[in-house]
């Protein structure tokens, strides 16, 4: 599991209970099984009738991803594509072939096959553009399941609530029990907004995060496989790279902080 997803939701459940007891009360004064039946199945429901089955179908899968949280390696990426600039430097494109079967990610795989094909750089990345296009609309398909469920899930709260006040008051004889029986009621409304803001929204901007961090990984992919094809060396081929990932500075951002460094030096010696 990712740390942060753990660490969130344990930090905000907790300070949840805490705060509970803080007040006096109970965790059995927050148990009312009919409305966690309504909110659970009603956000689903209402969720399913806004999408496919087979979009809904793929939600145990999307929340598994969602919690796992595995950031892509993109330094092992970038070496894995150096790697492949000597290679092809050495033996031709034609050499790439056996390399996509251990390639790190599926779309360097394909590319390295379309490289290995001798097929014309602006074809190849039409081919990976589109893919990782697809890629995308996968990731943000699952984030937008989330966020409409975390739309939903406060309105069945309501729901519940008002299904329970007109149980209460249809009933309204035994006034001693009157308020205890609305406290009950009103558990619904807690449990939908704290299913919408817990765990569903959450969620739902944790795979927008991973999606927009697989794309910045995808178009290293892409490019590394372009100046491949197109005989870029190695050294620029890991500039490149590097520089697109973030995992160094732009050479605009370095002689920058060269210059401030030099200012620093110029103005203790003054």
């Amino acid at each position: 599991m990712d740390l942060a997803t753990l660490l969130g939701l344990g930090l905000a459940v907790a300070s949840l209970f805490i705060s509970l007891i803080m007040e006096g009360g109970t965790l059995a004064s927050l148990l009312n099984p009919s409305a966690l039946v309504l909110i659970v199945g009603g956000t689903l429901g209402a969720t399913m009738i806004s999408f496919s089955m087979r979009d809904v179908t793929r939600l145990p899968s999307f929340l598994s991803q969602a919690i796992k949280g595995a950031e892509p390696d993109t330094r092992g990426i970038v070496e894995a594509l150096v790697k492949c600039a000597e290679l092809a430097r050495k033996e031709g494109l034609m050499g790439l072939e056996n390399k996509a079967s251990t390639a790190p990610t599926p779309l360097m795989a394909h590319g390295l096959e379309l490289a290995a094909d001798a097929m014309d750089p602006e074809q190849v990345e039409m081919i990976l553009s589109a893919e990782i296009a697809e890629r995308q609309r996968q990731a943000k398909l699952g984030a937008e399941i989330m966020e409409t469920a975390g739309g939903y899930s406060p309105t069945m709260g309501i729901i519940g609530t008002v299904m329970g006040l007109v149980h209460v008051l249809g009933n309204i004889s035994n006034t001693e029990a009157l308020a205890g029986a609305i406290a009950v009621a009103f558990l619904a409304t807690f449990y939908g907004i704290a299913m919408a803001n817990l765990l569903w929204l959450p969620l739902g901007g944790k795979l927008k995060q991973q999606a927009k961090q697989q794309k910045v990984t995808d178009e290293v992919v892409m490019e590394g496989i372009l100046a491949i094809i197109q005989g870029t060396s190695p050294r620029l081929v890991r500039d490149k790279l590097e520089t697109a990932a973030g995992l160094r500075a732009a050479p605009a951002v370095q002689k920058k902080a060269v210059l401030s460094g030099g200012e620093a030096v110029a103005e203790r010696k003054a």
